[in-house]
């Protein structure tokens, strides 16, 4: 992951899979799609703060059943929806508790 942020020079990357579709053929074989959506942070110089790369698609998958484990044995990745824009000041940073890359994030706080 972190030669991929490197070469695309992107700083951060979060990538979420969903609404997953699974059709089985049999008892070892199935055909799953899924959507996925992709925000990466790019910080390259052409904008102060940033750009915000957006990737909206499917995953089209193939896959079977091996040793009791199922594995994924072919994908198509089609793409859906993708835009880039600047990244603006925002205010609304300021009504959240933040994130952090380490234990001061609030997800190690005790509640």
């Amino acid at each position: 992951m972190n030669q991929f942020l490197a070469n695309n020079r992107l700083t951060a990357l979060w990538h979420g899979i969903n609404n997953v579709l699974i059709d089985f053929h049999g008892n070892d074989a199935a055909q799953a799609e899924s959507y996925v959506t992709a925000y990466c942070y790019q910080r390259d110089g052409s904008e102060p703060r940033g750009n915000l790369i957006t990737y909206v698609g499917r995953y089209r998958d193939r896959l079977e059943r091996r040793d009791d484990e199922w594995r994924i044995t072919e994908r198509v990745v089609i793409l859906d929806w993708s835009e880039q824009r600047p990244i603006v000041e925002s205010d609304i940073a300021d009504k959240f508790v933040s994130g952090r890359r380490d234990s001061s994030d609030p997800t190690y706080q005790s509640l």
